[in-house]
């Protein structure tokens, strides 16, 4: 017996190799649709936003009141070129602007798909933690955790724009792109 377990180790190795899909980088799992997405065909998904220029692709926007808050994009971002910042308004006026200069994104944010469909970008500034969440089937929202552990949420209502897939493409290619797994 104890060669038939010799034998049938491998055999069962070697299934379990050929069963199991391969662990794929992000750069091979990349859709087409993500990867050949152009500004020409998705630029009208993205609505503008005062906080943003012409030149630049308003990623996320969300008005209460008053006050707006959205992420502002070169039209083309990788690791070493291009800008991502997120701005916010109070009356017209901008108050807050995160990174203070236009810098390539990788380093700053966190941009994060869930397997429910949910998309969010993160970033850290003096101790706070701000997390843009867009809700494939809801209302977006920006939650902000101060450093003592109080946190806040702003409700944004419907968006869904870091779902379009030339906003995917510009994340892919600036390399803030962590996929998550909240399937457990």
């Amino acid at each position: 017996m104890p060669d038939m377990e010799r034998m049938t180790w491998p055999f069962l190795a070697v299934g379990l190799a050929l069963a199991m899909p391969p662990a794929a980088s992000q750069e091979s799992g990349l859709l087409p649709s993500i990867r050949d997405a152009e500004w020409q065909t998705h630029g009208d998904y993205y609505p503008p936003s005062p906080l943003c220029g012409n030149d630049e692709v308003t990623l996320w926007s969300c008005k209460v009141r008053d006050r707006e808050y959205s992420l502002c994009a070169s039209r083309v971002m990788t690791r070493d070129a291009g800008h991502m910042q997120y701005r916010a308004s109070d009356a017209g006026t901008t108050v807050f602007t995160y990174p203070a200069e236009k810098q390539p994104p990788a380093g700053l944010f966190t941009f994060m798909t869930f397997a429910n469909g949910d998309a969010s970008i993160r970033f850290e500034n003096r101790g706070y933690h701000y997390t843009v969440m867009d809700r494939l089937r809801g209302d977006s929202s920006i939650m902000v955790a101060a450093p003592d552990g109080r946190g806040s949420t702003i409700d944004c209502g419907g968006n869904q724009t870091l779902h379009v897939n030339y906003t995917l493409r510009l994340m892919h290619e600036s390399g803030i792109w962590e996929r998550h797994d909240d399937r457990r």
